[in-house]
């Protein structure tokens, strides 16, 4: 697809513009503008920019969008491969930037796990390994896919506890569908993971379940049910 050709000195006044002030005084249209200065060269991406966001939604839609939608869109495959990586960059910053080995309560839990989804479009399944003082020992992917009890890998989620000589875990899973709502099944595995682990003298400190910008903890669904308490 073609572009009209960048108007001379746009893109650099546009560049001037967010080393003095950032990218807070930028509409959402020219914050995607300027992102696409790096993918689409010597084109005018302004009215790219309106278009993508037209068709999507919303600036986030546009990032949260798969390469192939986006190329749908009009996009070369080096255009929609650099957008579709800006989410997982931010998670990957995230990460790498919040302080090691801090020590982790269950009521920070959702918090944590809750940066670990960013751009995950498909299931995942998180799991924490944590010492007695609460500090951070591991954290990583253990599953991704559907869950239930049948898909969730109990026996690799405690014996990297065990390797990891863990004295608590807690794992969190997203809800893609955006309903951060238990379901029987989310219970189910909560409960037969928490006796597991306790088979272990392993603490399982909470279940969280991530759906966007919402997260909920299944321990206190299960606590109000009357089933059991977590401790923390």
């Amino acid at each position: 697809m073609a572009y009209k050709h960048d108007h001379g000195g746009h893109r650099e006044r546009m560049r001037e513009k967010y080393i003095k002030y950032g990218l807070d005084i930028f509409e959402p249209h020219e914050v995607l503008e300027i992102m696409l200065f790096y993918a689409v060269p010597r084109v005018d991406t302004n009215p790219l920019a309106h278009r993508l966001i037209n068709t999507f939604g919303s600036l986030s839609a546009v990032l949260d969008a798969d390469v192939n939608q986006l190329m749908e869109a009009g996009l070369s495959k080096n255009a929609a491969v650099f957008l579709n990586m800006l989410p997982e960059l931010s998670r990957i910053y995230l990460e790498d930037k919040r302080a090691k080995r801090q020590i982790i309560t269950r009521y920070m839990l959702g918090e944590f796990f809750k940066s670990k989804f960013i751009g995950r479009t498909e299931e995942y399944i998180i799991a924490l390994y944590l010492d007695a003082k609460g500090k951070e020992l591991s954290c990583s992917v253990v599953s991704s896919g559907s869950f239930s009890a049948a898909s969730v890998p109990f026996d690799k989620i405690i014996n990297m506890a065990l390797v990891c000589k863990a004295k608590s875990v807690a794992i969190a899973h997203n809800h893609p569908s955006g309903s951060v709502l238990p379901s029987e099944k989310d219970i189910d595995v909560t409960f037969l993971l928490m006796e597991k682990l306790k088979a272990m003298d392993i603490k399982l400190l909470d279940h969280i379940i991530i759906a966007g910008e919402e997260y909920l903890s299944v321990g206190d669904c299960m606590a109000r049910m009357g089933d059991f308490s977590f401790a923390d």
